[in-house]
């Protein structure tokens, strides 16, 4: 079960650097790109708060 977790886990992030390319052959402008880029970081940091509180109030 552990094994299965840890491939899928380190499967499920390995498209994600293929996005831009991916936005670069559908016409998407270079802003466009790191627009996608900076929204994907601001969110990343973003939702750890309300997770972090919840974690906090309820117990991991």
């Amino acid at each position: 079960m552990l094994t299965t977790i840890l491939i899928l886990g380190m499967g499920e992030e390995l498209w994600l650097r293929f996005v831009p390319k991916y936005l670069e052959l559908l016409g998407a402008s270079a802003w466009i790109i790191a627009a996608y880029g900076s929204l994907e970081d601001l969110l990343d940091a973003v939702y750890q708060y309300p997770g972090g509180w919840l974690a906090d109030r309820l117990g991991r």
